[in-house]
């Protein structure tokens, strides 16, 4: 037994909601689904040896909406906050930049004395 969670898209009423999930339910395999319209997602609890994902994002569509894998959604996400990464600069960075350019001060101000304001 798996479960996944697909997200629904084109549902706009509880009408939609109902259709989608007994059409979830018809699908040989199938042992629970059930759909919330205010996450627009289709949570389907079913026998892998019967039914994959493929077959039930089709019956989906079949029916008029479009349904989407959230593991897909989840790997996209992750694919591009790591790709982000590398560009960005690290508060530690920025904190050791910092300490650098005061202590050059401090010593600039050593070797040379202190300036006083006038």
């Amino acid at each position: 037994m798996k479960e996944k969670i697909f997200k629904i898209e084109g549902m706009t009423c509880s009408a939609c909601s109902r259709h989608v999930e007994r059409t979830a339910k018809k699908l040989a395999g199938t042992i629970e689904a059930s759909v919330n319209l205010a996450t627009e997602k289709l949570t389907i609890k079913f026998d892998e040896s019967r039914l994959n994902s493929q077959q039930i994002m089709s019956a989906v569509e079949k029916a008029g909406y479009k349904a989407i894998d959230e593991e897909e959604i989840e790997k996209k996400r992750q694919g591009k906050r790591s790709e982000g990464r590398g560009d960005k600069v690290s508060l530690e960075k920025i904190r050791n930049i910092f300490s650098f350019y005061y202590s050059s001060l401090d010593n600039l101000h050593g070797a040379y004395g202190r300036i006083q304001p006038s």
